[in-house]
């Protein structure tokens, strides 16, 4: 993946004035095998998919399993269960999980029933007083605001309310706000639990009442699920507003944010035997999705296509959206897909012709290694039997090998053939052309073959030529090249190869 020039951003701005960092991704670059004729494109959508969300009501559910880890804060240098009105320590939150446009591996849980999607309340004071001063979601202040420094938070409110998790001693409840993860990446939820935590004013005695939330952040998807089994209102205690939804921290008039229907701040109660669940779903304003080619040519206008592919080609994602205030954005990003080139090797395409007394070594070590990141190799025989594991394979008896070449987790494979003589490979020394077919003629069939025969001559032993063929493999019968029969004695031969090399020596005529 790679951005586009400043150049390039700057000719956008002109034409797209309302143009913004980016907040797609086209996806990593990648490479393909050099056999593949059509490309997924896989980008990554989730930053402006998550900056909205629609929010449902779902059956209630709620995960009864309390085996996970109990929120603390740091309290006079040591870490402690959170008490009244208590941020906690970062918290460590390892799942692929986007909120309102980002990713994090850090959060802040706070005793209230707010999470934080970064670390700046760590350890801070949970102030309640907003949400009772009839402040509703979106607002920059809620649930944390720092007016020394101007910062807010990223946060989830499920549901926020002044409970005081700080009493812990009341017969009959188990009262604890602990966070687990549950499954396996890539699909893990990170769960936290508010079991039985008192409502402040309401915490002990005759007056308790308690509530119990929960929330889960689904891995992969982004999805938000709210369950509240019960949450009820202490009237002796002024501060009983309360809230259930999502925002982001931009500074008003900007802020977005979508609370539950009829559960933005106010006064509202869920009873036990009527518990409730909310979902909330990204779901992005996406208005146009273009893929283009290197010539600017409109590919696809689907988030992930399937597309023809003939080459290495840099594709330009571009997307048009709007934000939960209706402001209409262009954004845009590059992905590069390589086509890997085809190993190559110095393999023999022709059969390997071999002698009883020989062997061979076929050498497939891939020529352009710098074309990869990693190579390997597989020798089989005919059975499919794998005999080796190295490029080089050194035979001894005919058969078909095949070789796979695995590049960079492409394939390639290169199937060279042995044949081999029942004899020795050395140039005959005598024949005995008498009809009884056997060493009737001169035979070289393994030169001409694995060779290659550029021309044979053969002189008699006064340096006359007697016989010349070119091409030769094995017609030299004992007679001259008018057809006369040579008379039993010893010849002179030069044997002259196509590689340019000569093999000289004695030919005997056996009558």
């Amino acid at each position: 993946m790679k951005r586009y020039s400043y150049f390039i951003l700057f000719l956008m701005t002109i034409f797209y004035p309302d143009i913004q960092a980016q907040h797609i991704d086209a996806g990593d670059d990648f490479k393909v095998c050099n056999d593949e004729t059509e490309i997924t494109l896989h980008p990554n959508l989730r930053a402006v998919l998550t900056q909205y969300y629609d929010v449902q009501s779902i059956p209630f559910q709620w995960d009864d399993d309390l085996t996970g880890t109990e929120v603390q804060g740091t309290h006079s240098g040591s870490l402690q269960p959170l008490r009244d009105d208590d941020y906690s320590s970062p918290i460590d939150f390892p799942i692929n999980f986007y909120f309102l446009g980002r990713a994090t591996n850090q959060i802040v849980i706070g005793s209230n029933g707010d999470i934080i999607f970064n670390t700046i309340a760590a350890n801070k004071f949970d102030d309640y007083s907003n949400f009772n001063a009839g402040i509703t979601i979106p607002n920059q202040v809620l649930p944390y605001w720092d007016s020394d420094t101007g910062t807010s938070a990223i946060a989830v409110f499920g549901a926020a309310q002044d409970i005081n998790p700080g009493v812990r001693d009341n017969p009959g409840l188990n009262t604890t706000i602990q966070y687990r993860i549950e499954g396996t990446a890539p699909n893990r939820k990170f769960i936290v639990t508010y079991n039985e935590i008192p409502l402040f004013g309401c915490s002990s005695g005759s007056d308790l009442l308690y509530a119990s939330q929960q929330i889960i952040f689904y891995e992969g998807t982004d999805v938000i699920e709210v369950n509240i089994k019960q949450k009820p209102i202490c009237t002796s205690w002024s501060h009983h507003a309360a809230a259930i939804g999502v925002q982001n921290d931009d500074l008003a008039p900007d802020t977005c944010g979508q609370a539950a229907p009829g559960r933005n701040t106010g006064d509202w109660t869920v009873d036990a035997s009527s518990p409730e669940s909310w979902r909330f779903v990204p779901n992005g304003n996406i208005t146009s999705i273009k893929w283009y080619d290197q010539s600017h040519n409109v590919v696809a206008t689907t988030e992930s296509p399937t597309i023809p592919f003939d080459d290495t080609q840099t594709y330009t994602l571009e997307v048009d959206y709007e934000d939960c205030l209706g402001n209409t954005y262009l954004d845009y990003d590059e992905v590069t897909v390589t086509k890997l080139p085809k190993p190559k090797n110095i393999l023999p395409t022709d059969k390997v012709l071999i002698c009883a007394n020989e062997t061979y070594t076929f050498d497939g070590t891939v020529t352009n290694p710098q074309d990869y990141t990693n190579i390997s190799y597989s020798w089989t025989d005919h059975t499919g039997n794998e005999i080796a594991t190295t490029p080089k394979l050194t035979v001894d008896h005919a058969d078909t090998y095949t070789l796979v070449t695995t590049v960079d987790g492409c394939d390639s494979s290169t199937e060279v053939t042995v044949t081999q003589y029942p004899y020795e490979c050395r140039v005959p020394e005598g024949i005995s052309p008498n009809g009884d077919d056997k060493n009737d003629y001169w035979d070289l069939t393994y030169l001409a073959q694995r060779e290659g025969i550029d021309k044979v001559e053969i002189f008699n032993r006064w340096g006359k030529l007697v016989y010349d063929k070119d091409d030769y493999i094995n017609e030299f019968v004992g007679k001259t090249n008018d057809g006369s029969e040579l008379p039993a004695a010893n010849y002179y031969y030069v044997i002259k190869l196509l590689n340019g090399q000569k093999l000289t020596g004695w030919l005997s005529i056996v009558r």
